[in-house]
């Protein structure tokens, strides 16, 4: 299952929201055995984004609250589509 995961620094979340009341949101909190979570890299605004692909994970429930523990994930690469790479050969410029 690709998802893509948050973190403020002090652990790692899934958000949701309700699609007709924008202000209804709640926050999942994952969980991930020591030393397995995601490398935190503050993005420049505050807080780290991830793409990962889980293949083995568990709902939890501590004090009323849902989580999720995930066992086994890999991460998915960043692959922007408004900047896709493409070559040029030189004799292709029309200024060359």
């Amino acid at each position: 299952m690709k998802q893509k995961i948050f973190s403020k620094g002090k652990g790692w979340y899934i958000s949701a929201n309700n699609y007709k009341d924008k202000e209804d949101k709640c926050y999942i909190n994952l969980y991930f055995p020591k030393g397995t979570e995601p490398m935190y890299i503050d993005n420049g605004r505050g807080f780290s984004v991830k793409d990962i692909d889980i293949q083995e994970m568990k709902f939890t429930s501590y004090k009323g609250k849902a989580g999720v523990t995930i066992f086994k994930y890999s991460m998915i690469e960043d692959t922007k589509e408004y900047s896709p790479k493409v070559e040029i050969e030189p004799e292709e410029l029309p200024f060359y």
